[in-house]
Order: structure tokens, then C-alpha cells, then sequence
């Protein structure tokens, strides 16, 4: 079997680029080919919960280009805050005010958010 591999490997390897890209893509798409029905099954709850929770109105949709544009946001106020405060503080205490700050940050730019953990 081994030997077999190492041969279909060699093969592979020596086909170009496109035909390389066009094998992976095969082999990578019978993988997906397996359906784990647990994971499909708790991913179809979830599915059903968020639905449930945006037709309750517990939950009120966000659209990607705002949770994107709040995330960057997020992203620069957190490596651009007060660099040069946390620069001489030790690895440890650097992720505990970046922690604290992440947290900050959230309340101000995603205050609906009630989900996200630190």
C-alpha cells in the first residue's frame, strides 16, 4: 500500500498546475461527500434557534457590512489604543488589559451584543 501511495503521489505531483489544482479539488470534495448526521442534526437546531430568536424578536439581524465595518473598528481601537501603555507590561499582563479593553470596545461599538464572551 505504501509503496502504491508514494507512486499516485509522485504522479500526482508531476501533473501541472491546473490539472494539481483540479485533482485536490476532487479529493477534497469526496471528503465532503461523508455526511456526519449528528453534526447535520445540530446544525439544523441551530439553524432553527437562530431563526426562532430573530422571528421573536429576541435577536435583530445585523448586516455583514455593518459587523464587518464594527469589527475593524474594533480591530484598530485595539491595536492602535494605548500602545505605548502596555508595551512595558509583561506578555501576561498585556492580554488582560487587551482583554479588558476588547471588552470595552464591544459595549461601545456592539451594544446589542449580549452573546460574545471574553
Amino acid at each position: 500500500m505504501s509503496t502504491n501511495f508514494e507512486e499516485i503521489k509522485r504522479s500526482a505531483l508531476a501533473l501541472d498546475e491546473k490539472r494539481r489544482a483540479e485533482l485536490a479539488q476532487q479529493l477534497i470534495n469526496s471528503l465532503d461527500e461523508q455526511v456526519d448526521e449528528d453534526i447535520e442534526q445540530a446544525w439544523l437546531e441551530e439553524l432553527q434557534r437562530r431563526k426562532d430568536e430573530i422571528t421573536s424578536g429576541n435577536v435583530t439581524p445585523v448586516p455583514g457590512e455593518e459587523v464587518l465595518k464594527n469589527a475593524r473598528k474594533l480591530v484598530r481601537q485595539i491595536r492602535d489604543d494605548n500602545y505605548e501603555k502596555i508595551r512595558h507590561l509583561s506578555r501576561t499582563e498585556q492580554f488582560a488589559d487587551i482583554k479588558k479593553r476588547s471588552a470595552e470596545a464591544r459595549k461601545k461599538f456592539l451594544p446589542d451584543t449580549k452573546s460574545i464572551k471574553t
